[in-house]
């Protein structure tokens, strides 16, 4: 067993008895404590220690139902997401209070960033940037539609970047181990996503270029990983045909750049148009 599991079972057992020493006294358990209880639910979840959360966690929600005081947010993901919260305004706010101050009123990318919409993706983590530095567009497998083809904002957004905000490089950035191509690979299991199948044959070229692959003898993950770089450049092609991405690029105005970002490794590569192959960034 873990040290940091061994001490967590320790504050348990003491918050526990605080909590029957809570109900037994006041007949509800006092606010700190359900705070104190959360805090350790938290501990546990990122200690990759998910069952014992999960108990501590469901200790609170019966404590605080039993008390009649409720929570609107009864998962244990979302009171990670507001711990986040508070943490951010307390914290990293106030120490980039300046940053925020200038950004009140207006917004100055350079970068275009369009990426997946995968959890796993962290822009800012990625280029280690700050909030205002890049413009980002996120759907299911980082597709760009054809002119006309895109009811879901994609060529609006591209279109705001690049008329109205000015940016100078626009970045389709694709992942390892991405849903959306394998998806894309076997659509027999999308059948129940239907809207899922339809988005992907946006990227019905990248499908095609994956059936060369199996007759070249790949394997799957070789296959996906094919397909997830043959993504990014049909991507870029339907970007360069978009008109407001087609006019500045003919005046040498913008710059497109493809790149796959590996999330075991943290490496990222970059496609060379000239060249047509990929290097290490």
């Amino acid at each position: 067993m873990k040290w940091s599991a061994v001490t967590a079972t320790i504050k348990e057992g003491r918050l526990r008895l605080l909590v029957l020493i809570s109900q037994m006294l006041f007949g509800y358990i006092h606010p700190r404590t359900a705070k104190a209880l959360t805090d350790l639910a938290l501990h546990l979840r990122n200690e990759e220690l998910p069952e014992a959360a999960k108990r501590v966690w469901n200790q609170v929600l019966t404590v605080m139902d039993a008390s009649g005081q409720s929570t609107p947010f009864r998962n244990l993901g979302m009171q990670e997401v507001l711990a986040g919260v508070r943490k951010f305004q307390r914290k990293v706010f106030r120490s980039e209070q300046d940053l925020f101050h200038r950004l009140a009123h207006s917004q100055h990318p350079e970068v275009l960033f369009i990426t997946c919409s995968d959890s796993r993706i962290g822009t800012l983590h990625i280029t280690q940037g700050h909030p205002g530095e890049l413009f980002v567009l996120r759907n299911a497998g980082n597709i760009v539609p054809l002119p006309g083809n895109g009811m879901g904002g994609e060529e609006a957004s591209i279109e705001y970047a690049v008329k109205a905000l000015g940016v100078k490089d626009i970045i389709i950035c694709g992942h390892s181990d991405c849903g959306a191509i394998k998806g894309l690979l076997h659509p027999e299991k999308l059948n129940k996503l239907p809207s899922v199948a339809a988005w992907l044959s946006h990227a019905a070229e990248t499908a095609m270029l994956a059936a060369r692959h199996k007759h070249e003898g790949l394997d799957e993950q070789a296959i996906i990983a094919a397909a997830i770089k043959d993504n990014v450049v049909v991507q870029l092609s339907h970007l360069s045909s978009l008109p407001c991405v087609k006019d500045v690029l003919s005046q040498g105005k913008i710059n497109l750049h493809g790149w796959v970002y590996n999330i075991e490794t943290g490496e990222v590569e970059h496609y060379n148009f000239h060249l047509k192959s990929w290097r290490k960034l």
